[in-house]
């Protein structure tokens, strides 16, 4: 079950809050693709708004 939900992964814009959230996603095998450059929910909010859609594009022509 774990290497279908890696897989499909490859798929979703991956999201962290900050470094230390992106440090556990990677160690789990997970990639970071969206990271605010301030720790903050509304930087997230704002980063995963402005980047996600062009994450999404660049990952379905991978």
């Amino acid at each position: 079950m774990r290497d279908a939900w890696l897989a499909a992964s490859a798929r979703c814009a991956i999201a962290s809050i900050g470094p230390t959230a992106s440090e556990t996603i990677r160690e789990e095998g997970l990639p970071v693709d969206i990271e605010p450059e301030h720790p903050k929910m509304g930087h997230l909010a704002q980063a995963v708004a402005r980047d996600a859609l062009a994450v999404l594009q660049k990952k379905r022509e991978a």
